[in-house]
Parts: structure tokens; sequence; C-alpha cells
């Protein structure tokens, strides 16, 4: 609903699907794979003279709290040679899911696959071995199970796998040809788009991009390295460093900073030379959401730091209080007397403080946030007090935060609490 003009999608439940097994575990291996996947970067980058330690990762991001570090990085490395805020975009891929040919998903996911097997570290591993209730393991050839009946298992009390490149590639077909949903009594299989409703859907669609991504990092530097295009270094190096402040959350983009970022968007894109070509395909249509020097990206507006002209600076941005869904009655909090341990409710406390001090920059914002979620449960007959003291101990606990005194944080907090309460 938070779409403008509302559209319609259909939601999935693979909880008694024939696939689920298979989806998990390969959801599972996906998780381990993505541990090497920012040093694929690291080593393109590398190989065109970008090699400080923050410089070896991927744009993918786990959560709104990895977005930090790259403001950060701005404000600490660029914002002083900046006279005026950086420009911020951020773009969505429309028809990531639907419009997505398997084929191609299937061929970039291996593609990405192969990648990571060929790094230097798993030069002597065959396989990986995976389990749902303990870390994965890369194992050497004569480690490997000589049939591929005795690669399954039930061991260490759960279910476990272990995966070559073949046996990843079997897997992956097998999924994306059998990915059937029921719809009252019709059974229809999906031919187009990113699985929906299985357990590793957001890692096809991660891996699926990620591939292109690293593949318009690896043409930068194998251009930049090839004598021929040598009249290229500068603007190959300048295009390189300009998409170290891109990050994406499966479908989301957003870019700190990057002149060449919407004339790269697509492949058969070229920016001053046919060799420098762009990222994705024109199938995935990438839409601008936002832009400027504010923009609102999954729960944070990314602004300009108060009292600075060029430092950024994070609030809280929440859906809900905006239009269209600020018309709805949404309960965000359970009421004292839910049928839920007072542990687990007034929990909401401490786990809110944790969430929002790792993606809030702005103390003004964090102290009003923390003070309206205090607020707003004291509707919902909780014990002011009890909570306040729960707040208390956490900003003691948390000393550095903001760089000022813990208690100043906590009077913050309290005073926007009174006027909050005196407000409604």
């Amino acid at each position: 609903m938070h779409k403008s003009p509302v559209g319609t999608r259909f939601i999935s439940s693979s909880a008694s699907s024939h696939m689920k097994r298979v989806s998990l575990l390969l959801n599972i291996l996906f998780n381990a794979l993505s541990l090497d996947i920012d040093q694929l970067f690291g080593e393109e980058l590398q190989s065109m003279g970008i090699s400080a330690a923050w410089t070896a990762r991927s744009w993918v991001l786990k959560n709104t709290a990895e977005l930090i570090p790259l403001q950060h990085i701005w404000n600490v490395q660029y914002a002083q040679h900046s006279p005026a805020p950086p420009p911020l975009d951020s773009c969505d891929f429309a028809r990531l899911y639907t419009n997505v040919e398997t084929a191609d998903m299937h061929a970039q996911i291996m593609e990405l696959v192969v990648c990571i097997f060929a790094l230097p570290q798993h030069s002597n591993h065959a396989g990986i071995k995976v389990w749902q209730t303990k870390p994965a393991v890369w194992l050497r050839q004569n480690q490997m199970p000589a049939t591929d009946q005795a690669r399954s298992g039930t061991g260490h009390g759960g279910k476990d796998m272990i995966f070559d490149i073949h046996t990843i590639d079997v897997w992956l077909s097998f999924l994306l040809a059998n990915m059937y949903v029921r719809f009252g009594d019709q059974i229809r299989r999906q031919i187009q788009g990113t699985p929906m409703g299985t357990n590793c859907a957001s890692h096809l669609a991660k891996y699926y991009l990620t591939m292109y991504e690293l593949s318009f990092i690896m043409r930068l530097a194998a251009l930049y390295v090839d004598v021929a295009f040598a009249f290229l270094c500068t603007v190959l190096y300048q295009i390189a460093c300009a998409f170290l402040l891109t990050a994406r959350y499966i479908d989301d983009l957003a870019s700190i900073s990057n002149p060449y970022l919407h004339h790269l968007l697509y492949v058969d894109q070229h920016f001053q030379h046919a060799r420098i070509t762009g990222i994705y395909p024109r199938t995935l249509l990438v839409t601008s959401v936002d832009l400027g020097d504010s923009i609102n990206y999954m729960d944070v507006s990314i602004q300009r730091e108060a009292g600075s002209v060029s430092r950024l600076s994070t609030v809280l941005y929440d859906k809900r209080e905006h239009l269209p869904l600020s018309r709805l009655f949404i309960i965000k909090y359970p009421h004292a007397s839910s049928n839920i341990s007072s542990a687990a409710k007034y929990g909401i406390i401490t786990s809110q403080y944790h969430r929002l001090r790792r993606i809030i920059m702005d103390r003004n914002d964090f102290t009003f946030r923390m003070a309206g979620i205090i607020n707003y449960m004291h509707t919902k007959g909780h014990d002011v007090t009890h909570m306040m003291s729960r707040l208390h101990k956490l900003c003691r606990r948390f000393t550095e935060l903001y760089g000022t005194n813990p208690h100043d944080i906590y009077q913050q907090a309290a005073t926007a609490l009174d006027a909050i309460t005196a407000a409604s």
C-alpha cells in the first residue's frame, strides 16, 4: 500500500512445499558463500590501486546498520573537501521479481559461485559442507564422499549437505525449474522471475544482481591494467572510486555522490568509451525513487548533518508515519494486559534502543524516538518508571554513545518524553 499507484502482488508460503529442503539448504549454502564476496570486489579494486581497508566490500547490505559506515567514510574521507552536501540517490528494481529470466539468473549465480571457489584460500577445496545447526566447513578433495548419495545426511542434530560446484548447479537448476504455486485448487509453475515464497528467494535475487555488479567492476579493472587503454586510466579510476559509496539491499539501490550512476545503470550504456559499459540488463528497469541532498532509504532518512555544510547524518524513517499508511490504525507494541511475559514486553525498550542506536546518527532524533516508544507503551498500560529505569541502565552501559555523557542522553530523552506527554 505504500506504493503509488497501489499495485498487487501475491504472497506464498513454502511451509508444505516439496522444495522446502532444497531451498533451505541452498539458503544456508548461500549464507556461507557470502562471506567471500567482499574479497572478490576488493581484489579487483586493488588491481586499480584502490586498496584501503574499507574499499574491500561488495555493494550488498544485510541491514540498515551496514549503511551507516558508508556515511562515516564520507564524513571522514570526503566531507572536508566538499563545499556542499553530496548528491544522494536511491533507486528501485521495478521488475526484479517478475521479469528476470530464470536461465539468466542461473547463469549469473553460477558464475559468482565459480568465482568464489576460485579464490586463493579455496584453491585446495573441492566442496563445502553445510548444516542447519552449525557453521559451514570447506572440504579438500580427499574429504569428499565418493558418491552423491553419501553427500546428504542428518548428523549433528540437523540436516546437512556437501556441495561442490556441480552439485550447486544441479540443485539450483532443479529449484528454478520446479517452482510450483497452488492457487486454491489450481497448481501453476512459475517460469519467470525470482521464485516467490521460498527460503532462498532473497539470496537468489542478491546473488543475481551481485554478479552483474562484480562483472562491472571486473571490466573496469581489466581495462585499467590493459596498456592498450592506458589513456582511460584516469576516468576508470574515478568511476571505480565513485561507486565505492554505493550500496544495495536486495532490490533497493543507494549511492552517495556518484555522478556516473545513471550513465552506467545498464549494460547497453557506455560512458566516454564504448568499452566502459554499464551494470544491469534492461529487463530489470531500475527507476529513481529519491534524488537530492536528502533521501529516504530503508528505515532511515539520510540528510545533511545539522550545523555542517557537507557532513551526513541519519534520522529514523518510518513509512507508517507518512501517507497512505498513516491513515491506517496500526498496533506497534502489545498491551500490558496481553498474554506475553513481562520480560518480553519490557524487552521492547532494550531491543529498540539497540536497533535505533545502530542506525540513527542524530542524537536528538534518537532521544526523541526513544521517548516516543516509551510514551506509546505507556498508552498501552506499561509502567513509565520501569521503562525509564531500563533506558537509564542502557545509557550507562553504552558510555560512548553519540560522544557525550550518557546521563545527558537519558535526561534529553526524559525531557522529550515530558514534551510528548504534554502535547498529547
